[in-house]
């Protein structure tokens, strides 16, 4: 995967649950994670209220967690399921 924790809310789920910064994405609620974009494509199925699964990687040990989406306010009348904020998400690049 290409998805590594860049910023994490405290007050998020994904927080809440025991990722922290530079974990690497694997898969979450089932769906792998190949890129950054990944992620919020992944995002779209889970369900507010339910558990996900998120696997990551941090530094050589795989981790499993889980993780109670809620909704995330967007805008006046409109949601979207939330377990981190989107722009969290870094790409990671050869140097």
């Amino acid at each position: 995967s290409t998805a590594r924790v860049g910023a994490l809310d405290p007050e998020t789920p994904a927080a809440q649950s025991g990722l922290q910064l530079g974990d690497i994405l694997l898969s979450v609620g089932g769906t792998m994670i190949g890129t950054s974009e990944d992620v919020l494509d992944a995002s779209f199925f889970l369900t507010a209220g339910d558990n996900a699964e998120i696997a990551v990687i941090r530094g050589t040990e795989k981790m499993t967690f889980s993780v109670r989406p809620t909704l995330h306010p967007l805008a006046p009348g409109h949601q979207m399921q939330a377990i981190a904020v989107p722009d969290a998400i870094q790409r990671i690049t050869p140097e």
